[in-house]
């Protein structure tokens, strides 16, 4: 087996790591373990009724393909971008529509299930005692939502999502959408989880290098020499809670996000999870904010104070 000694070394760190975190996370509380795996169920338990809920948009489709005398969606798509023939104006336009639903509901699929890689990538980072890359997924997160909804409310959004293939259609699609996507996030409530990821994890701000920041000095012959470090560690054993509340933000935005997807995705109407299941982990997620806001009230406040600051909901 290849050795990679540096990178070595911090795999070998993130194993005790794991073991620390698990540990400082259920002396907090029992169910804050529970609950982190819980939103991990959830999104699995979505993405099934997801694709059991689907229409049979492929027959659809291939009818639509089969009216032109064609035989690929391809064929269909370079059909239905060209003008339309006289007197055949209605039947693109149905085709169309058939193509963009298509497109529709497999991209919000596609979303949907990001949305838990995204949440389980964030956790098993958490667990290595990391908070930077979490940040950055949450903030992921957010935007897929935002554009599973409007994708839901304009299917032609997802065709152009799915045809984005170089930076310059990216950038585009990003200033094309932007505006609604932020209206999406602050219906959602998600707005300042999205800028505050940004902000932390994004760019290249202090703020994003503070949590692991170590300096220290000292003279040596009469010279002063200062040594800086930015751990990939960043739980400080010294102020734990700040990590601690980190791992509650994350998991209220999972609360928000869950029980959103309804609205996103129809598809899903398992009244199971959406009455029982998601309203339960909701119930989870309050009282550990709770539980934390009895122990820590000053860190929460400040907390408070900076979501509100930003114009975003607790």
């Amino acid at each position: 087996m290849a050795l990679i000694p540096e990178i070595d070394k911090l795999l070998a760190c993130d194993e005790e790591n794991i073991k620390e975190t698990r540990r400082f996370l259920s002396d907090f509380s029992g169910d804050l373990p529970e609950a982190l795996n819980q939103a991990a169920v959830l999104y699995a338990t979505a993405g099934r009724c997801f694709g059991q809920g689907l229409p049979d948009h492929f027959r659809a489709l291939a009818a639509e393909i089969a009216a032109f005398g064609l035989n690929t969606i391809a064929e269909l798509e370079a059909k239905l971008d060209a003008p339309a023939p006289a007197g055949q104006e209605a039947a693109h336009r149905q085709a169309l529509d058939v193509l963009n639903r298509y497109y529709d509901r497999e991209s919000r699929g596609i979303l949907l299930a990001r949305l838990g890689v995204l949440y389980a990538t964030a956790v098993t980072d958490l667990l290595r005692m990391r908070v930077t890359g979490p940040l950055g997924y949450v903030r992921i997160q957010c935007e897929s939502l935002a554009l599973m909804n409007l994708m839901r409310k304009n299917p032609a959004l997802a065709r152009e999502w799915r045809h984005i293939l170089t930076e310059a259609n990216g950038k585009a699609f990003y200033n094309a959408h932007q505006r609604s996507v932020k209206a999406e996030l602050r219906a959602f409530a998600l707005e300042f989880a999205y800028d505050n990821a940004s902000s932390t994890a994004l760019h290249s701000r202090f703020s994003g290098a503070a949590l692991g920041l170590e300096v220290s000095s000292q003279v040596v012959n009469g010279k002063i020499i200062q040594d800086i470090k930015v751990k990939a560690q960043e739980l400080d054993p010294d102020n734990p809670n700040l990590f601690l509340l980190i791992v509650l933000h994350v998991l209220r935005v999972q609360e928000r996000i869950l029980r959103s997807l309804p609205t996103t995705c129809p598809e899903i109407d398992d009244r199971l999870l959406i009455d029982k299941r998601i309203p339960a982990f909701n119930q989870a997620v309050d009282a550990l904010y709770e539980q934390f806001g009895r122990s820590e009230p000053d860190l929460v406040k400040r907390y408070k104070a900076e979501v509100a600051g930003a114009g975003g909901t607790p």
